[in-house]
């Protein structure tokens, strides 16, 4: 049996920093979690560019201002994935996992002055698409409005990315949904298949519309035997439009036509649902 199809995708976020920060005996400023914040944006550029050491390096300097910062906790389990140190890794999603609960006060904070940026930001653009208009009224008979109409356009699109951003729910003060892969990936590569399937569970479960967790399940459930519930999962990543591996796909299948499955003409058709 192959398993082509288990996949470590960073969404979002090589041993941890050198030395473990000591924690701050209070909660931390806004300023330290901006700043942390920052380093943690720089270093997923890196990371996502390959540059695994400024990655870490950066994952590092956030810990120095927020120790035990979630974000690069879960940044720092993913060098340590790139670099198939899965044992680091778990540790360090784990370190996340409980970071999370300790800081989210904080945490929360952070999102609302996001927010609030970002409202700041749509006011701004609104009162410059009023003037635009106006100018734009002005000119229309000299011919020459497609610079104008083509900043209009602009500032209507940037309106509108903007106006889809909501205000965090301040019920929701738990770790994302999307750590609970990232753990189960490193639970996987250390040999842990029934709590990598938990983990895997618990992330479809916070973060249903999250595809790539149902391609995992499928892999693991597989390797349980369970095939109605892989093909089942297989299914829910296609309809999420996640391009599953094809020998994945077809080893599946095949093994549920050896044991007298129905197997649907295409995986992901409408006759299979979700969990």
């Amino acid at each position: 049996m192959r398993l082509e199809g288990v996949v470590f995708g960073v969404v979002l976020f090589g041993a941890a920093a050198a030395a473990a920060p000591a924690k701050l005996a209070a909660s931390p400023s806004q300023h330290q979690v901006g700043e942390a914040d920052r380093n943690c944006q720089f270093a997923l550029q890196a990371l996502r560019s390959g540059n695994i050491n400024k990655a870490k390096s950066l994952y590092g300097k956030a810990l120095k201002v927020f120790p035990e910062f979630p974000d690069a906790l879960t940044g720092l389990g993913h060098v340590a994935m790139s670099e198939r140190r899965f044992d680091i890794a778990l540790t360090e999603f784990k370190g996340a996992e409980k970071a999370y609960l300790s800081f989210s006060n904080a945490l929360f904070e952070l999102q609302m002055q996001r927010y609030h940026h970002s409202q700041e930001q749509l006011a701004s653009l609104r009162d410059e698409l009023r003037d635009t208009q106006r100018l734009l009224a002005t000119r229309m008979t000299s011919g020459n409005t497609g610079r104008l109409d083509q900043h209009i356009m602009e500032l209507e699109a940037q309106i509108q990315q903007l106006e889809t951003k909501k205000a965090p729910d301040a019920t929701y003060m738990t770790e994302p949904g999307e750590l609970h892969f990232y753990l189960g990936n490193a639970l996987f590569n250390v040999n842990r298949l029934d709590e990598a399937l938990d983990e895997w569970e618990t992330c479809a479960r916070m973060t249903p519309h999250f595809s790539l967790v149902y391609n995992n399940l499928a892999v693991a459930y597989w390797k349980k035997g369970k095939l109605d519930r892989a093909i089942e999962s297989l299914a829910r990543a296609e309809q999420l439009g996640l391009p599953v591996n094809p020998s994945f796909k077809a080893d599946l299948e095949r093994s549920a036509a050896e044991k007298g499955r129905d197997v649907p003409e295409k995986v992901g058709d409408s006759r299979i649902g979700s969990r």
